[in-house]
């Protein structure tokens, strides 16, 4: 059965419930069905708590794990996280604070 993006989009939609309970989302950016690639984006902007939310490589790894699950297949997860990109959030290179 072929992924469809209405699938990919309510998996992804699921997954961003490890966000939310921090004020964070999660939204889809794109799907790449011949590449078995879903690109999301974690939002930090309605986040009160940037440090509350799940660090960087942790996240990224438990959204591959919910999103393969919720499909039923193995797509590589490319996550696009912007507290990896501004050192003044308090997250290291690693993803620890």
């Amino acid at each position: 059965m072929p992924i469809t993006n209405d699938a990919v989009a309510t998996a992804v939609d699921e997954a961003g419930v490890l966000l939310r309970a921090d004020g964070a989302d999660l939204h889809l950016v794109g799907f790449d069905v011949d590449a078995a690639s879903v690109r999301v984006a974690v939002d930090i902007s309605g986040s009160n708590c940037v440090e509350c939310i799940i660090p960087p490589d942790l996240l990224a790894v438990m959204l591959t794990d919910a999103i393969n699950r919720s499909l039923d297949v193995t797509v590589e997860v490319v996550v696009d996280d912007p507290r990896r990109d501004d050192p003044s959030l308090g997250i290291s290179a690693d993803g620890s604070h």
